[in-house]
């Protein structure tokens, strides 16, 4: 509501630019209808359209299709990717880019392959896509198949976000046990709960996973990172300042993503 508020603000005092600065978009997941529900990501997208919002910049979006709830005579989405920044950070602690053959880009499941191909592509580094096999019963997972050879690799498991953390587990569990080297976990957004944090410290205290790498898109207390040895936390405040910077001077924001890619 004070988003809403503020931009409320800015339009009745006459700003040329209202700019929602949104990293992790609120009801990002409830993008979809169920029965007896409304859909409230749409729903956000109304209020922040109504209140005068003229550009709305996000990072990692959910669903890109989110993209089409604003109206783009009105409000201009920007829907940015923590990719290159992630791997950026990669490359300037374990040299991803030098020794390609040591690793390997797998997604949790099926459902962020996508994302794991374009990283594929961009760097050279072998893809890997695990299969989740569902109790549809149930619906939970009983096994996840990865059928590339991961034997001796560094491999980094790329998500745009962390929650419950259980498939990123039952991934990681899966690629240690085809002989994976180390693990690491790179996600967007930490939006933890249920027992997330205690899943991350069983699975760093097992040797399971090294670190993992997340963004400022959620705020922790200043010792959390002491406390838990896997977190690592890097900061989107220049791939939002650049965006926000280009658009105020009315420049295309695809510069700020060719930049990124020379850089890696």
């Amino acid at each position: 509501m004070e988003l809403v508020a503020g931009l409320a603000t800015l339009t009745e005092c006459g700003a040329t630019f209202r700019t929602a600065v949104i990293p992790w978009y609120y009801y990002a997941c409830q993008d979809k209808k169920r029965q007896r529900e409304c859909l409230s990501a749409r729903l956000a997208a109304d209020f922040i359209s109504t209140a005068g919002a003229t550009h709305v910049i996000t990072i990692d979006i959910h669903n890109n299709a989110t993209e089409g709830f604003f109206d783009r005579r009105v409000c201009t989405f920007n829907g940015l990717f923590a990719t290159n920044l992630m791997l950026r950070y990669f490359n300037e602690t374990l040299g991803i880019l030098d020794g390609k053959d040591r690793f390997a880009v797998s997604a949790v499941d099926t459902g962020g392959s996508s994302r794991v191909i374009h990283i594929a592509k961009q760097t050279g580094i072998m893809p890997v896509l695990p299969t989740k096999v569902k109790d549809y019963k149930t619906l939970k997972p009983k096994s996840i198949i990865i059928n590339e050879n991961v034997r001796g690799k560094i491999v980094i498991i790329f998500d745009d976000m962390v929650r419950s953390g259980g498939s990123i587990a039952e991934t990681a569990k899966a690629l240690k046990a085809k002989g994976a080297k180390k693990i690491y976990i790179s996600a967007t957004h930490p939006d933890f709960c249920g027992q997330a944090i205690e899943i991350l410290d069983e699975l760093k205290k097992n040797g399971i996973i090294e670190k993992a790498v997340l963004t400022d898109s959620f705020c922790f207390p200043d010792d959390f990172g002491k406390n838990h040895p896997w977190f690592v936390q890097i900061s989107l405040d220049d791939m939002l300042a650049r965006t926000i910077a280009s658009l105020h001077a009315e420049n295309p924001v695809s510069n700020i993503y060719l930049d990124d890619d020379r850089s890696i």
